[in-house]
């Protein structure tokens, strides 16, 4: 054991190990990172394009709640096709691999750019709507491949670094959508079908690159015995040749292991199963407490929020970029954070930290409410005894 941990822990950063996770993360995590910013910053120019395809194709006029309903699920139906592809994710990737479920994200992620640039010319509000829905399809096939993907590349001492590279480039997705989305560049009322498709550059530079990935090698050693030699090479370019023997030993013993002694579950079996009943609880306990932190409400409606507040259309703008390029300067950071902390200690941090902002947010709106409230009773009054006098 003391070998293996010591092979392990000498192991350096291979060449083909850093391409893969470069292209990988620049054409896969950072799409998704832009679908999830770019609908923020040319909100008004679609609002208003929404209301225009309507009319002149149904003869109605929405009124400004009935918009506002619909550019909700315009927003949200990203979310709904997230959901109908996460029920798939696992079932591509056992069954194709996870090389090939990224090229099937790839093609999805194509194809649903050039619904988002068809929609302007076709005046039809339903291809944006279907876009949106394929391109969250896309992005539950790339969240859950990629990190898999990654992992099972890497070796054991690198797989700390290696897992973050899927967050990182959410971040760094978001934060390029900001980018975009400004009013000088492609965020107007002329270029925003053109902002709602500018990731497709990724895509199309990265896609070339998959030619030489190779496939996971444990999904060859457990799905594709006949292919040993493959994964077996595979192992070698990515991990080294000093390495190699101790890897190669105990990745076809891990895969023969798990062949005979389980089998695939489907999701209505794993929920049955009282052994993953803690995992599966705590995987949505920390799912559901990233989503309900209110970031969803900061990337797609921070705009809105910063306008109402008083601050004119190009300062929101900017401030929306303030905002993605902190998340962005964070998540660059877990990379080394990760190697040098426990995970256990990071995760409850990011936990208190989150209770406590959100704990010095509600006392806030509550002592602004009671001061105009409080403000309102005492000017009343001193009205009342001016007026008695």
């Amino acid at each position: 054991m003391e070998k293996i941990s010591e092979n392990f822990t000498s192991t350096s950063w291979r060449p083909l190990l850093v391409v893969t996770c470069f292209f990988t993360t620049l054409g896969s995590c950072i799409p998704v990172g832009y679908f999830l910013g770019i609908m923020n910053g040319p909100a008004v120019f679609i609002k208003v394009w929404c209301y225009d395809a309507i009319k002149s194709k149904y003869g109605l006029s929405l009124s400004v709640s009935q918009l506002d309903v619909l550019w909700a699920l315009i927003v949200a139906i990203f979310l709904v096709g997230g959901m109908c592809g996460s029920l798939l994710a696992g079932w591509c990737c056992n069954k194709f691999g996870r090389k090939s479920t990224l090229l099937l994200s790839k093609l999805l992620l194509m194809a649903s750019g050039c619904l988002l640039i068809l929609c302007r010319y076709s005046g039809l509000v339903s291809l944006l709507l279907l876009g949106r829905f394929i391109g969250g399809v896309a992005a539950a096939l790339i969240t859950t491949a990629h990190p898999m993907y990654l992992l099972e590349l890497s070796p054991a001492d690198r797989r700390g670094s290696v897992g973050v590279y899927t967050a990182l480039g959410v971040a760094i997705g978001i934060c390029v959508s900001q980018v975009i989305g400004l009013k000088q560049l492609f965020g107007n009322a002329e270029l925003w079908h053109y902002a709602l498709s500018f990731y497709m550059i990724f895509v199309l530079v990265c896609f070339p690159s998959y030619h030489w990935f190779a496939e996971s090698p444990e999904w060859l050693l457990k799905h594709k015995p006949q292919d040993c030699l493959v994964a077996r090479k595979a192992l070698k370019d990515l991990h080294g040749s000093q390495s190699i023997s101790v890897i190669y030993q105990e990745k076809p013993q891990l895969a023969a292991s798990e062949a005979m002694d389980s089998k695939e579950l489907s999701l209505l079996a794993v929920l049955r199963n009282r052994k993953f009943l803690l995992p599966l609880a705590l995987v949505l306990t920390l799912q559901a407490c990233q989503q309900l932190c209110g970031i969803n409400v900061v990337f797609y409606y921070s705009v809105g929020i910063f306008t109402e507040a008083g601050f004119s259309s190009d300062n929101a703008n900017w401030m929306n970029l303030a905002c993605g390029l902190l998340n962005c300067a964070v998540g660059a950071l877990t990379p080394f954070l990760i190697n040098r902390f426990p995970r256990k200690l990071l995760l409850f941090s990011s936990l208190t930290e989150l209770i406590q902002l959100a704990t010095d947010f509600v006392h806030n709106i509550d002592c602004s409410i009671y001061h105009k409230f409080s403000t309102g009773i005492i000017s009343d009054t001193i009205f009342h005894w001016f007026r008695a006098l």
